[in-house]
């Protein structure tokens, strides 16, 4: 009779067979994986080798695929500008920290070149309501362009067909640093690039404008005068005053004030670039005054609006001072040169 000890071992034994007999069934799927990928691999690099068409078809696909995607990549005005300018240039690279905007630009002494760069970009406003800039001329959007020449130079411009192309400034570009973030820009303002637009770092996208084959600078308008401050555009005629930012209307003299009267043949003066008076008057005569005024009707107000700085805004018009009609023509000297400066 066998002893426990060996009875114990038979068991075992039994076990161990029924497991390795049961692997032997059902192998384990990682096993089955591994050998499906395996076979998968090996088949397909057989018939690359032996098949040359495949071999061909096989790299054509590869190519295409690849050229596909730095096109799509390339071309693409994602929400991410700075990665596409990094795959494309690597000379230009986003921003990391608003905090860069506060910082001094440093020009890093290394050539540009921006032939790839060459081209005019432009960006359409549409204004909320049409102006009057006159009596031939009515505009209801415009074009900011940025022209990029191969000599490192830029130009700004503002454009529309009746008022023409007005330049707004110029510069050099060059590579710049702010806060030790690399762009090509002026002092002033930086830019990124991909290849069918510019950005103003922080700022508006402008695309190549293949409409304007060439800028030349000039004002159709007669007797007008366009004034850019910061973001303002200022429109300066003989008798109205216009104010606008982006596509909204600020300051229109002719629809806020209504005149009445008096011979003048300018009644708007520009003091400078960010100060202006104008003269209204209430008289119902086409005379500035009379010694014969009996009445003490209003004769004419000479208001003043100017620009301040540190809110970047105009003000509104301010009155500066108040004529009537019995006050004859005492005055009117000493009004019309206080109008003028």
């Amino acid at each position: 009779m066998a002893s426990e000890k060996e009875t114990k071992q038979e068991n075992i034994k039994e076990k161990v067979i029924k497991i390795e007999d049961a692997e032997r069934v059902f192998p384990k799927k990682k096993d089955k994986k591994a050998s499906n990928a395996y076979l998968f691999g090996k088949a397909f690099g057989e018939r690359l080798r032996s098949d040359k068409l495949f071999f061909v078809s096989f790299l054509i696909t590869l190519l295409f695929v690849a050229v596909f995607s730095y096109r799509l990549l390339k071309n693409s005005e994602s929400s991410y500008p700075g990665f596409v300018n990094r795959f494309i240039s690597n000379n230009e690279v986003t921003p990391t920290s608003d905090d860069n905007d506060n910082k001094a630009s440093v020009v890093v002494d290394e050539e540009l070149d921006v032939s790839d760069k060459v081209g005019i970009y432009s960006r359409e406003v549409v204004l909320t309501e049409g102006i009057q800039l006159s009596d031939s001329c009515k505009i209801d959007s415009y074009k900011y362009i940025y022209q990029v020449k191969k000599d490192n130079s830029i130009a700004k411009y503002l454009y529309n067909d009746c008022l023409g192309t007005i330049a707004i400034w110029d510069d050099k570009l060059d590579y710049v640093t702010i806060g030790g973030t690399k762009y090509i820009g002026t002092n002033d303002i930086h830019f990124l690039f991909s290849g069918t637009s510019m950005r103003e770092a922080d700022g508006d996208t402008y695309k190549i404008d293949d409409s304007i084959t060439s800028i030349k600078e000039r004002n159709n308008i007669k007797n007008l005068e366009v004034n850019f401050v910061d973001n303002n555009v200022v429109f300066i005629g003989l008798k109205n005053l216009i104010i606008m930012k982006g596509n909204s209307v600020l300051f229109n003299l002719n629809k806020e004030y209504s005149n009445n009267g008096g011979k003048l043949n300018k009644m708007v003066y520009q003091i400078d670039k960010t100060n202006y008076k104008f003269i209204v008057f209430d008289n119902g005569e086409e005379m500035n005054c009379s010694d014969e005024y009996t009445d003490d009707g209003l004769l004419y107000k000479i208001y003043s609006i100017s620009y301040d700085k540190e809110k970047m805004i105009f003000n509104s018009a301010k009155e500066v001072l108040s004529r009537n009609k019995n006050e004859g023509c005492a005055h009117w000297e000493e009004d019309l040169e206080l109008l003028r400066k």
